[in-house]
């Protein structure tokens, strides 16, 4: 008689052998012939022989899967739903098996703090607000527990549980764009940080002039260098005051010299590493050498000049343009031989990076007299300068012409000249601003 649903097994009717009895061959053979065949349907544990019907497992759970091994008993199989089957290593469930394929942990998005548990393990979670992940302790989640983090729109600080660490610190902070594959050693964490390919970018930020030492720095962000910051709000800072954290307070990098006449003062922006906050500071240099403590630099966003007083020049910034009002670099009534010029202390375009100038030129030929003017790049070859021009031939009474338009200077605030006159007249050459290009600025 075979076993039942159950897989009991049941002897045939009449076997069953009485005290005193002789014993009749067709009951005992019957007997003997059954349990034969039920030891020919039973699964030899040497391996030698398979199955010929599908192996019913129970259903088992996470904590004690059904399908496991002699000597790792919370590693193995469970049947997590009707149609779904979750792998478990050491009790905690590390992937599942349905009709998408092989799924290594769940995906969400949260845009609050959390804190992953042992079921999270291999889960990878995107945050969308600046946020904190607070972890179990890396005795609870055990060996290899594995989770990963995307800091899709915001920075997110990973912190370990109690004086546990991640990657030898106490905490650990991402920036927009970072992700962090994490790993648990049982006793701590570590992480492998990668980088968002999207480019360096620098979105508001505007700057203010509030006073001859002072600039206050808009709200904004700045993606540079492998980091990212955002301002929140309003911050000022002076120019002649060794640098403080926060607002309405010094600004200069520490160790720099004494503010100066006719230097350009570069503005870096700083994210603090415990919590991803905004700060900024003046430099001389284009890569600040002294970053404050607990710091990092993420990138420069604008820069100004000083002049008389030592006092940061007027202007007024739209984007990356720097607006000042239409000051003259030169007036001349002769010829200028073509070459580079240094623009004069009175206008505060800036030395160590190129801009692009905006360039308005005035000339008056008188009678029959020309004139031609030419304002190229001051960095690049004659042949292939940018140039603005202006010029007019020679008639029978005065006549004036003007020409406005953009060159590139060089580091060192230089543009290309070249004036001719043939007869009389005068030529003016103003100056109406520049546009810093080289911030990759989206709007």
């Amino acid at each position: 008689m075979p076993r039942n649903n159950s897989g009991v097994y049941s002897k045939p009717a009449g076997t069953t052998a009485v005290a005193g009895n002789l014993i009749d061959p067709v009951p005992w053979n019957s007997l003997t012939t059954d349990l034969g065949n039920e030891i020919t349907n039973s699964l030899p544990r040497d391996g030698s022989a398979p199955m010929t019907a599908p192996l019913q497992a129970s259903a088992g759970t996470a904590l004690l899967p059904s399908l496991t091994f002699n000597t790792a008993a919370t590693t193995g199989f469970y049947l997590k739903s009707a149609s779904e089957i979750g792998i478990v290593s050491g009790a905690a469930e590390v992937a599942t098996i349905g009709g998408y394929g092989l799924k290594l942990g769940a995906f969400a998005s949260k845009s609050a703090a959390y804190t992953p548990v042992l079921a999270d393990n291999n889960a990878i979670h995107r945050f969308t607000a600046t946020t904190t992940v607070t972890f179990t302790a890396a005795a609870t989640l055990g060996l290899n527990w594995r989770y990963t983090v995307i800091a899709d729109n915001a920075n997110v600080l990973l912190d370990p549980n109690g004086s546990e660490t991640i990657n030898g610190a106490t905490t650990l902070l991402l920036y927009k764009g970072q992700s962090a594959d994490i790993v648990c050693d049982g006793t701590g964490f570590y992480a492998v940080v990668t980088k968002e390919s999207s480019p360096d970018y620098l979105k508001g930020l505007i700057t203010v002039r509030t006073s001859g030492t002072r600039i206050t720095v808009g709200t904004g962000e700045i993606r540079a260098n492998g980091y990212f910051v955002q301002n929140l709000a309003n911050i000022a800072k002076d120019i002649n005051a060794t640098w403080v954290a926060g607002n309405n307070a010094g600004g200069m990098e520490t160790g720099r010299p004494a503010v100066v006449v006719n230097q350009t003062y570069f503005l870096h922006a700083l994210t603090k590493l415990s919590d991803g906050s905004f700060d900024w500071l003046y430099s001389d240099l284009l890569t600040p050498s002294n970053i404050p403590t607990g710091y990092v630099w993420v990138g420069r966003f604008w820069s100004v000049y000083t002049l008389t007083g030592p006092a940061i020049a007027t202007y007024t910034q739209v984007g990356n343009v720097c607006y000042v009002s239409g000051l003259a670099w030169f007036t001349t009534g002769g010829n200028v031989v073509g070459g580079n010029a240094t623009l004069p202390a009175t206008i505060p375009c800036p030395s160590g990076i190129s801009v692009r100038v905006a360039v308005y030129i005035d000339g008056l030929a008188n009678g029959s007299s020309s004139f031609g003017v030419d304002i190229g790049d001051g960095y690049s070859p004659v042949t292939v300068r940018q140039h603005v021009t202006a010029g007019i031939g020679g008639t029978t009474s005065s006549q004036q012409n003007s020409g406005a338009g953009s060159a590139y200077s060089n580091t060192a605030r230089q543009l290309y000249v070249g004036v001719s006159f043939s007869g009389t007249g005068s030529v003016t050459v103003s100056i109406n601003g520049w546009d810093d290009f080289t911030l990759n600025r989206v709007y």
